[in-house]
């Protein structure tokens, strides 16, 4: 829909730079909102999993979808893919890593006695690694 309104500039095969742009994120905007639709729709109908679900068949659906269209438009599928890796970068996996992370509490995983097992184990991990990186180029 989005990618056939543009001009192609004279004489090229290529769109205007501030087209791909504007198409990449509206499209990245397009597939969010949608994601998040889907998401919302099942906690609204009690089916949080469903949700989900849903949302992973968006995504294996355009997954799809962009195998289907002509190579030609390969640099607009390739800019939505930096688009959508750029949200989850940026936005998605420190929120997500900031939620779960909310939720533990650091006296109860890290006692006395994990510290010394750990420092053993950081130990002999690292005497392992000097062994094999002196000995193994050599066989």
């Amino acid at each position: 829909l989005l990618r056939n309104e543009a001009e192609r500039l004279p004489g090229t095969k290529r769109y205007a730079e501030p087209h791909l742009q504007y198409l990449k994120w509206m499209s990245v905007f397009i597939i969010m909102l949608f994601a998040h639709g889907l998401l919302f729709l099942g906690y609204q109908i009690d089916m949080a999993g469903g949700g989900v679900v849903a949302t992973t068949a968006l995504g294996f659906r355009i997954s799809h979808t962009w195998t289907l269209i002509d190579d030609e438009w390969l640099d607009i599928k390739k800019n939505v893919a930096v688009g959508l890796a750029s949200v989850w970068d940026l936005a998605a996996m420190p929120y997500l890593f900031a939620l779960v992370g909310s939720k533990i509490n650091l006296s109860t995983v890290f006692n006395r006695d994990m510290f010394p097992k750990a420092l053993l184990v950081f130990v002999v991990s690292v005497a392992t690694r000097i062994i094999y990186t002196i000995f193994v180029p050599s066989i």
